[in-house]
């Protein structure tokens, strides 16, 4: 199981999985949707209130229009 490196988070939705993987690992997550309300929604779970989070810095969240055809 790979606890460091680096985890692309595609369809990341609410942010449950990127949440679920900075507790458990070191990864740094990028955590991708196309949709900006669960970008806002993955945000709101890993930074609330602003600059709080352990993770701030490993793990980024941000909408992509056009990933599902990646």
């Amino acid at each position: 199981h790979a606890t460091s490196g680096y985890c692309l988070d595609l369809g990341c939705g609410d942010g449950d999985l990127a949440l679920a993987l900075a507790g458990a690992t070191n990864l740094h997550i990028y955590a991708i949707d196309n949709d900006p309300e669960n970008v806002a929604k993955a945000r709101a779970k890993l930074w609330n209130p602003p600059g709080s989070s352990p993770y701030h810095s490993r793990v980024f969240a941000a909408a992509h229009s056009s990933f599902s055809s990646v």
